[in-house]
């Protein structure tokens, strides 16, 4: 059996044990709480983009990655570069500091071709005389992409992006309306159309032909007289 000095000593030694386990136990409380405030506090520095941010059309200058922000909590200290000459998804990278933590928030853009080739043309419909000379190209005041510019003539059938080429022919030497089309496609493959009529004159009469087929109403008037 213990005398009264052993217990004594026992009872003071569980007594700092259970003081230790209580001082571990709130400072590992204190540890976890700093780690959420900080895991929190870091979260709450945002960036509410406007709508729509994740499309951007393609070589739109004046869309740039500070123009994509509707607002933010916190001061955003780096924007990122944004590319609009290039078609594809793209990560952006916004550094932003509020209360003295710097946090990174992206935002994943997709930039998109939608335009359309333009072609423009002089006339929608042309008059030539028949046997006359034309060249359909004279038409063509200009293919181009809003964004890229000119496009390239080719006589090819199997048309390529950032080309464009000409369907249909004109023959001056038959009468009545051609049809003509205009076909481009610009770098994304966006395709345009445009048509126009090309209208041949009729053969002119030949004056020999005209004094035949005169002489042949003469001749049939003076046959019906003699009958």
């Amino acid at each position: 059996e213990m005398n009264e000095n052993e217990r004594r000593y026992t009872m003071i030694k569980n007594s700092t044990n259970k003081k230790k386990f209580f001082i571990m136990l709130f400072v590992a409380g204190v540890l976890i709480g700093i780690i959420l405030f900080e895991k929190y506090h870091k979260s709450s520095s945002k960036i509410n983009f406007i709508e729509n941010a994740t499309e951007v059309e393609y070589g739109n200058t004046t869309i740039t990655s500070k123009a994509l922000v509707k607002n933010t909590d916190g001061v955003i200290v780096t924007y990122p570069k944004l590319n609009v000459h290039a078609c594809g998804e793209q990560d952006l990278v916004y550094a932003v500091v509020a209360d003295g933590e710097k946090t990174n928030i992206h935002l994943k853009i997709t930039v998109k071709d939608t335009q359309k080739p333009e072609i423009i043309l002089k006339k929608e419909r042309i008059a030539i005389p028949y046997n006359g000379t034309f060249d359909i190209k004279d038409n063509i005041i200009s293919v181009s992409d809003p964004v890229d510019g000119p496009l390239l003539y080719t006589t090819a059938t199997d048309l390529q992006n950032n080309y464009y080429r000409i369907e249909g022919n004109v023959d001056t030497k038959k009468s009545g309306d051609h049809k003509i089309r205009v076909i481009a496609k610009d770098k994304s493959g966006n395709r345009s159309v445009r048509t126009f009529k090309v209208h041949v004159g009729k053969k002119p009469v030949n004056l020999n032909d005209k004094d035949k087929d005169k002489k042949k109403t003469e001749d049939k008037k003076t046959t019906a007289k003699t009958n």
